[in-house]
């Protein structure tokens, strides 16, 4: 599966390739509209996808939206915060507000490892889990 950087990269490669005028995104580094030269940089900076047919590694961490967004399209959102909901206080709350508020989270957070558990989710789930948050952002 590619990633959006990488459909990004080919999508814009393709538009400099067919109008040289191409307004294209401000990229740190670069000022005005970009050359080929240039897009070629930035495209050849960004993550290898896997060869076809190898899993991709387990992101560390991922924007805890995505992962959460992840959740929805499996259908386990509503799991989730009922699993939450079950915790015991202080747990709770400590849960919940990161669940609800924290901007990122690491595959080897505890609270992934409580949700999965509480899910009936094992070790290679959320890492399935992970890897899709990773694709949606």
């Amino acid at each position: 599966m590619k990633s959006f950087y990488t459909n990004t990269a080919e999508r814009l490669v393709r538009e400099v390739e067919h109008n040289e005028e191409a307004v294209l995104p401000m990229i740190e580094g670069f000022v005005g509209p970009l050359t080929r030269e240039q897009m070629e940089v930035w495209a050849a900076a960004l993550p290898e996808l896997p060869p076809p047919g190898e899993v991709p590694p387990v992101p560390v961490e991922v924007p805890l939206w995505s992962l959460r967004a992840a959740c929805a399209i499996r259908g386990l959102l509503p799991l989730v915060s009922a699993g939450i909901a079950s915790l015991p206080e202080p747990a709770r709350t400590l849960a919940t507000q990161q669940w609800e508020y924290s901007n990122w989270i690491e595959r080897a957070h505890p609270l992934i490892e409580a949700l999965g558990a509480g899910l009936g989710l094992g070790p290679e789930d959320l890492d399935d889990l992970f890897r899709e948050a990773a694709t949606l952002y």
